[in-house]
């Protein structure tokens, strides 16, 4: 083959070429793995599972389904993919959204599944990952092969080497544990159960378009592509609620949706069990849906584009909202507004949710729908807010000024208790008024899609700053939720309960 991307397909593409092999008398090989440090134990294998037959498929696991420690994967699926590809013993890669190759095997049907022998104990037990590769493999009429392995594991080379965290952050930790430990967190952290939150803002319909670049075209300067499937997520405000939901008891949640397409049935699958949505309908809009093109093996995005309506609310809508907003804000132990700038929140509304709120949290977003137009200085008056480093500038018309005396000046001017802002590699930075800034540096160890990430820090923090935690607390939690948020793609999934412990405790422990 002339490259080795061309090895690297979809399974809806792998399928139909499997099928023609098969056809010629070929012999399909399955095999699968994460293959996140390639070693000697991985070339051996691949090379002993190409001998069982003519064409040669690895299944390579996505990174969302890696889940053998905090900094795992240390290599993310685009260069996995590239790597297993750029084997001689390799025909064709395929990636597996899963923890198994259940699903690839029944779509692609191999003749043999192989497996390493050091899989072999595994097969004694009935519920094992193995034992159902080979139920799987039987199903489609395949057989299951164990072969030759060397006993070498990824995960035993990436844990001689540190936590994947950069210098400055393993330093931060060190000294963070010294201050709190996992059991108190945990139990702070739970006491959240019984607070009711509200939050208000446009619902998006995140729209990813996975296409196989082609080239360009002999008469244009653009790029060709061919699609191949697309993914729709529940973004937004949805999403916020979703992670929020996690960790508090109820969430109600107030927006808008397009009366054309509208999507209603969509996102109401999407929504956590304990998050009841209150949607205002406006005619002759469609929900807002922002739609992504993008590079289904390697996962670079080639352009955007939105569809939505700019202008703000029509008045019976806007009169429908605001007599909500009035009777109910008050009943919440903490208000989260999540202001996209595509026209929900009139300086009506705002008024009445800052005069009602009995805890306002803020974000402004500032995106390419609304650039130049929706700052943070919208809101007068908040108990948290929380914007990203542009955010923040454009606010204070200040681009080249030093952050902390922004992060201050931004503090005073909105009368706020407690402000962070969020600087993405560089982590984040808070202020309550008393003592010094608390800089939390960024504790991810990879990024996937940074899509959602600033929506889930400012979900997962703004209840703890509503329960009167710590500031350095507050950045903590807010900095490990946006960690595993950039390691989900989109709002596929949303920030749990459960992955936040388990980071605190592997940081801290």
């Amino acid at each position: 083959m002339s490259s080795y991307r061309t090895k690297i397909k979809p399974a809806s593409e792998l399928a139909k070429l499997i099928k023609r092999f098969k056809v010629q008398g070929k012999k399909v090989v399955l095999s699968h793995g994460s293959f996140d440090v390639i070693h000697h134990g991985h070339f051996y294998y691949l090379n002993e599972a190409k001998k069982h037959g003519d064409i040669h498929v690895v299944s390579v696991v996505s990174d969302l389904f890696i889940k053998k420690g905090l900094a795992r994967p240390i290599f993310n699926q685009k260069m996995r993919l590239g790597s297993i590809a750029s084997l001689n013993s390799v025909d064709y890669v395929v990636l597996c959204d899963n923890t198994g190759p259940w699903d690839l095997i029944k779509q692609l049907k191999p003749d043999i599944y192989v497996k390493g022998e050091d899989s072999m104990a595994q097969l004694e037990n009935p519920k094992s990952g193995v034992s159902k590769d080979k139920r799987t493999i039987e199903s489609v009429g395949g057989t299951f092969s164990l072969t030759k392995a060397i006993p070498i594991h990824s995960i035993d080379i990436s844990n001689s080497f540190n936590r994947g965290l950069s210098q400055e952050a393993a330093s931060f930790v060190n000294s963070f544990r010294k201050k709190y430990n996992v059991a108190d967190m945990i139990i702070e952290v739970e006491k959240l159960k019984k607070m009711k939150v509200l939050v208000i803002g446009e619902t998006i319909i995140d729209e990813y378009r996975y296409v196989a670049p082609l080239g360009k075209p002999a008469k244009s300067h653009v790029i060709s592509a061919q699609y191949l499937q697309k993914e729709e997520f529940a973004g937004g405000i949805s999403a916020c609620a979703n992670h929020i939901a996690s960790i508090v008891g109820q969430v109600d949640m107030v927006t808008y949706l397009g009366s054309k397409n509208s999507k209603e049935n969509f996102i109401r699958k999407k929504l956590k069990s304990n998050v009841r949505p209150y949607f205002f309908y406006c005619p002759d809009q469609p929900t807002i849906v922002k739609r992504r093109f993008v590079d289904h093996a390697y996962f670079s995005k080639f352009f955007e584009e939105y569809e939505f309506n700019k202008n703000y609310l029509p008045l019976d809508v806007e009169k429908r909202v605001a007599s909500f907003l009035n009777s109910k804000s008050k009943h919440y132990d903490l208000v989260l507004v999540v202001d996209y700038g595509h026209g929900f929140l009139s300086k009506k509304l705002i008024d009445i949710i800052i005069s009602k709120a009995k805890f306002l949290a803020v974000n402004t977003q500032t995106n390419s729908g609304n650039a130049g137009f929706n700052y943070i200085t919208k809101y007068p008056k908040a108990d948290y807010v929380c914007v990203d480093e542009t955010e923040a500038r454009l606010a204070l018309q200040d681009e080249t000024g030093n952050i902390d005396a922004i992060l201050k000046k931004l503090h005073r001017n909105l009368k706020t208790k407690y402000m962070i802002i969020t600087m993405a590699r560089r982590g984040a930075i808070g202020y309550d008024g008393n003592g010094s800034l608390k800089v939390v540096p960024s504790l991810a160890t990879q990024i996937t899609d940074t899509v959602g990430s600033g929506d889930a820090f400012l979900s997962i923090s703004a209840p703890c700053a509503a329960a009167g935690f710590p500031a350095e607390f507050v950045s903590f939690l807010g900095s490990i939720a946006s960690a595993i948020a950039v390691d989900i793609i989109g709002n596929k999934t949303s920030v749990e309960r459960e992955e936040i412990f388990r980071r605190i405790g592997y940081l801290l422990e």
